[in-house]
């Protein structure tokens, strides 16, 4: 008796586990918990909808790195900002293309308006920074050509990635 019994029950655990309903769109959401995406598609705003961009000093549109105009931004001695009060601390992403005009550069690339957190080129490196409450940057060296930086920040640690590797880790604690 005992063994008609042990195909039936791996028959209903394979049949149970086989039905289980598929999800067709794999997809993540990229919209959860997004404090902003700024396309720079010819627009100088956020998509997420939650803030009001400022642009200060001498912004100017330029061609992005497929070479395709009007979606990329050149900073010549410009920046931009947006007010975040009530950030603190929170575990935050910032990610950006950048194509230094020069290694020879110091400024600001991003900041937040209270200047919670940045992106900051200074010379050959660009880096993230935090300031909770002392401000700390995580820089990393970086060539005069289209680069993909990330800056993280999970509470502790302030981290520049480079073309999706890695490159500083700076203790912050929050």
């Amino acid at each position: 008796m005992k063994i008609t019994r042990l195909p039936v029950l791996l028959l209903l655990l394979l049949f149970v586990q086989c039905s289980k309903e598929k999800n067709n769109d794999p997809s993540p959401d990229l919209g959860k918990g997004l404090l902003a995406y700024l396309e720079l598609n010819g627009q100088f705003k956020d998509s997420a909808g939650n803030f009001d961009v400022t642009s200060g000093g001498f912004l100017s549109w330029a061609k992005n790195r497929h070479g395709y105009g009007n979606r990329a931004l050149s900073c010549n001695g410009g920046l931009f900002s947006f007010a975040v009060p009530w950030w603190r601390a929170n575990p935050i992403t910032v990610s950006l293309w950048v194509k230094p005009n020069g290694l020879d550069v110091t400024g600001c690339l991003l900041s937040s308006h209270e200047g919670t957190f940045g992106m900051y080129q200074q010379q050959s490196k660009i880096g993230f920074s935090i300031c909770n409450p002392d401000t700390a940057f995580a820089f990393a060296e970086v060539a005069a050509e289209w680069t993909h930086v990330t800056g993280t920040f999970d509470g502790n640690d302030i981290k520049t990635y480079i073309n999706g590797k890695l490159m500083t880790t700076l203790r912050h604690p929050g």
